[in-house]
């Protein structure tokens, strides 16, 4: 169902559990190579997520801490099949 809608943008509540750098993973899109990765998990719901960032918006999303509810627009990427998660991406609306 994730590769259906790969690419579709979603409003997404993540509970955040971990914010750390994105710095030295593999990531085809240079515009996230330096931003964040913030797991957590979908509002409501079980599903544990992770949400990759942009590099642009590192300043707003320095401040994210385990517990805060962070609402964020997302493009689904894939299944991690590894830690049973969503991947995702954030929106990033300076790219527009």
């Amino acid at each position: 169902m994730i590769i259906k809608v790969s690419g579709v943008v979603f409003d997404a509540v993540v509970v955040v559990d971990r914010v750390i750098s994105s710095m030295g993973t593999l990531n085809s899109d240079p515009r996230y190579e330096y931003g964040k990765s913030i797991t957590g998990t979908v509002q409501g719901t079980d599903h544990a997520i992770q949400v990759i960032t942009p590099e642009t918006l590192n300043d707003r999303n320095d401040g994210l801490r385990r517990g805060d509810v962070w609402q964020v627009r997302v493009t689904l990427l894939n299944w991690d099949s590894l830690y049973n998660r969503i991947n995702a991406r954030q929106f990033d609306e300076n790219a527009v």
